[in-house]
């Protein structure tokens, strides 16, 4: 019974319908998880089983570290902070409830696990409308799920009896074809590392068949190199975007996420950058190459985020620190070690001691967990496999008798450890209740296919459910936009979502969007900030680029716009209709400059040629405002040639015609209405100028841009108004 209440919840995860279009699987999996523990923990309570687990202090330490950290003020992202204290909780159930099993009971363990494996592997190759994502809706976290089962399957078709070799030796071959498949060369990679060191410990005694498994592995890790694994080429994990699936694994691109790794390790190396806080704190530590290969070259137009570093081993050093670091390892390590003596033992070297064919799948399993653990997130990241995962680790570290007198037994007695995982299973159950309610209602969202409505509905029960989710708040921020709801209202959205992330591109480029107008300088520092995390990131340099042409710097602007990648750079026509909208705004400089950019030969016009390029763009249907921008540069020049010949009531007619056009297309051209106020003035009507220029007041730069004739008016008359 024990055994199967640890595999109901796994069970579960397996149906597609639960996960499988779920955008965060590993929070509403690890919430599901953490209500659904409970059963197996009480069970163990109520049984009065004393677990006696070997490393269980190594485990303990850096929960007590994520305990700590979430009492503190230091996290910004307190969903995935809880997230993780939840999966380290679950962890601990699990290792105690595993080590609490009986022989029957591990067997139990292990006939599931094997029956899972191949359902997970099953479902993900038959489904390959959805690039064979299968129930988790991701072909890395299937691997991650099956790989237990499919290895305790090969050690039992090695060295057990009876039709459960039959059917561990299918599910083997399945899940093999399945890596294969995709490719998940680290299933793969894993699962031979688990038979391969059954066979080590067997010393000539294993069987054939354990020596064809690992040739079997071999095969599934070659055959994505021959180019008949590409089922998956052209299509990202839809599950998770931080790494590129290629037929190499990501493994470059794996590195380079543990170089960025180490460093953010020793710049925070005693208290870690706190629990749950990696994807938070990691854009300041990315490698320009892994997101060079990340966007595959900048041709994926989402953002991309390296959620957690893809290496268990490593992910306790970055968040929680070194010493929970060390215990982390030490206690994985402990885990190894007993792995391997349990495979030792049956080969027979310790004499007097039989080991079932179901204990050695279980070491052989685990230290499969082990090796995929260093490339993946089995046990920290995927719900699913983290409970077969930490449940296979408890019947490796569990001990046969627990012996009196032991330190350690003495200053915490065995008895409290089980209680204090069910109250703390307790505790954490109205956060793992809001994360399933919060994932459900994600899921809606998805579902609802853009319909504005129900996207609305479904993101506000997310946000009911956790106020603190950066991605409800994302889309609440998205929903604004649809909404027009203006430029200070969306602001102020994604600055909620800046609160939690500080780093996320995403919310730094929408927030400057959306102050440009109101406060470039403001948007400036944001798209600043954005360059110094990823000094290439197109939409950032796209928008520094035009904000500086629009304050009238055209070199840094266009210096700016060279950067981007060649398939990234803008269409002719954008660049025209940046010229046009720069000229009615009264950006001549920066007009002259683009406008030269897409043709040299429109360098400095005359007022006729303007009349003539209006009529061309008319007479060829491009976008009203080139056209119109043309036909009021032409009123421009007339304007100031009349000004500068001292006819300013001709010039304020030109002005004029040039404002109507302006209007049309800009709100408020501020230079023109500047140049329409000081000919005003010199034209005689001073009142009708301080009406025309209303609220405006020239900046030094708006002054170095005005002909002289202009700005020495303009900077006398709000001289004189200021005194």
């Amino acid at each position: 019974m024990q055994a199967l209440l640890l595999l109901v919840p796994v069970l579960v995860l397996a149906f597609p319908a639960f996960l499988a279009g779920d955008v965060i699987p590993q929070a509403t999996g690890v919430g599901f998880v953490g209500l659904a523990l409970l059963p197996a923990a009480l069970a163990m309570v109520f049984r009065r089983a004393v677990p006696s687990v070997r490393g269980l202090w190594f485990l303990l330490v850096p929960i007590l570290v994520a305990v700590a950290w979430l009492a503190s003020d230091g996290l910004t992202d307190t969903f995935e902070a809880s997230r993780v204290l939840l999966q380290w909780i679950t962890a601990l159930a699990c290792v105690l409830c595993g080590a609490t099993l009986s022989a029957r009971g591990r067997s139990f363990l292990v006939r599931g696990a094997i029956v899972l494996s191949l359902a997970f592997a099953l479902v993900a190759l038959f489904d390959s409308e959805h690039a064979f994502t299968g129930a988790l809706g991701n072909t890395g976290n299937v691997s991650e799920a099956a790989l237990a089962g499919a290895v305790a399957g090969a050690a039992l078709a090695a060295c057990g009896r009876g039709a459960w070799r039959i059917l561990g030796l299918i599910t083997f071959v399945v899940f093999l074809l399945f890596t294969a498949r995709v490719p998940v060369l680290a299933g793969s990679v894993a699962s031979a590392a688990g038979i391969v060191a059954l066979v080590a410990a067997q010393r000539g005694r294993a069987r054939p068949i354990a020596v064809g498994m690992c040739v079997l592995a071999l095969i599934a890790f070659v055959i994505p190199f021959t180019g008949r694994g590409d089922a998956n080429e052209g299509s990202a994990e839809r599950a998770d975007t931080s790494v590129v699936e290629s037929k190499a694994g990501g493994v470059g691109v794996r590195f380079l996420i543990w170089k960025g790794s180490a460093a953010m390790s020793l710049a925070h190396p005693l208290s870690g950058v706190g629990t749950g806080q990696f994807a938070a704190a990691f854009p300041a530590w990315r490698d320009p190459r892994e997101i060079e290969r990340t966007t595959h070259g900048r041709r994926i137009a989402e953002e991309t985020e390296v959620e957690h570093p893809h290496n268990d081993w490593l992910a306790p050093w970055l968040e929680l620190g070194w010493i929970a670091g060390v215990a982390w390892a030490v206690f994985l390590g402990t885990v190894g070690l007993c792995a391997w003596r349990t495979l030792r033992r049956g080969a027979g070297h310790e004499v007097g001691i039989e080991v079932d064919a179901h204990d050695l799948a279980l070491g052989a399993a685990g230290l499969a967990l082990l090796v995929n653990a260093l490339v993946r997130g089995p046990l920290l990241q995927n719900p699913a496999s983290s409970v077969l995962a930490f449940s296979v680790f408890g019947t490796l570290l569990a001990r046969d008798e627990v012996g009196p007198g032991r330190f350690a037994r003495r200053l915490l007695p065995l008895r409290i450890v089980p209680i204090g995982s069910v109250l703390l299973l307790l505790v954490a159950t109205p956060r793992a209740l809001a994360f399933v309610k919060h994932g459900f209602a994600l899921q809606r969202l998805v579902a609802s296919e853009g319909e504005i409505d129900k996207v609305q509905y479904a993101d506000a029960d997310a946000l009911a459910a956790c106020p603190d989710s950066v991605l409800a708040l994302s889309w609440s921020a998205r929903i604004a936009e649809a909404l027009h709801r203006g430029n200070a209202v969306v602001e102020e959205e994604w600055r909620r979502v800046l609160a939690l992330r500080p780093l996320r591109i995403e919310a730094l480029i929408q927030a400057g969007n959306h102050l440009r107008d109101d406060d470039p300088e403001r948007a400036q520092v944001l798209y600043q900030r954005v360059l110094v995390l990823d000094a290439r990131h197109p939409a950032a340099l796209l928008d520094m680029g035009t904000l500086e042409l629009d304050a009238g710097h055209p070199r840094e602007g266009l210096a700016s716009i060279d950067l981007l990648p060649a398939h990234r750079v803008p269409s002719r026509a954008w660049f025209e209709e940046l010229a046009a909208r720069l000229a009615l705004s009264g950006v001549d400089d920066s007009a002259e400059a683009v406008f030269v950019r897409v043709d040299p030969a429109l360098a400095d016009p005359t007022a006729e040629q303007c009349i003539g390029r209006a009529t061309e763009a008319r007479k060829a249907n491009r976008p009203p405002i080139v056209g119109d921008a043309w036909e009021a540069r032409a009123h421009m020049r007339w304007a100031r040639a009349h000004a500068a010949a001292g006819n300013y009531a001709d010039a304020v007619r030109s002005y004029r015609q040039a404002v109507r056009l302006c209007t049309t297309h800009v709100v408020a051209p501020r230079r023109v209405y500047l140049e329409l106020a000081a000919a005003l003035s010199l034209s005689g009507k001073p009142d009708e100028a301080r009406k025309q220029a209303g609220n405006l007041v020239p900046t030094p730069e708006d002054l170095a841009a005005l002909p002289d004739w202009a700005a020495a008016p303009l900077r006398a008359g709000f001289e004189q108004d200021k005194k």
